[in-house]
């Protein structure tokens, strides 16, 4: 059954927890919003934007479609690192984090249909990258 809201933040909590908790990115710190003041690495959510389709607004439980754009942030600019250091980093991180959500059933529901995934997401995945200020 589809949810009557939106699915974001359930996707957004299990980034947080799956990136808060992978080796992979151990010492970054992970967030829903921005924390940090620059002085070490950081992953965060920046900003959500939602399209629906169908007929959200309808009286009753109504079938509808949820594509969602979460921009995530990978901060690497700490002080004292080149900027040719920073951005192959942000490159490594970003790696790791799409390997993650690529591999976890909870955001990609084909992998397993019985992995406990969230209710309405079909999956997840990356679909853009941007360096720069």
């Amino acid at each position: 059954m589809m949810p009557t809201t939106s699915v974001v933040p359930a996707v957004k909590a299990r980034c947080v927890d799956l990136l808060s908790n992978a080796p992979a990115l151990s010492g970054v710190a992970v967030s829903w919003a921005r924390k940090g003041d620059g002085s070490r690495e950081e992953i965060y959510f920046a900003k959500t934007s939602i399209n629906l389709s169908g007929h959200a607004m309808a009286a009753g439980r109504q079938r509808r479609d949820e594509v969602s754009d979460l921009i995530v942030v990978i901060f690497t600019g700490t002080p004292g690192v080149p900027a040719s250091e920073a951005e192959k980093r942000a490159f490594e991180l970003y790696a790791a984090i799409e390997d993650l959500v690529a591999n976890d059933p909870a955001l990609n529901i084909g992998l397993s249909q019985n992995a406990g995934g969230i209710d309405g997401v079909l999956s997840a995945v990356i679909t853009n990258a941007t360096t720069g200020p």
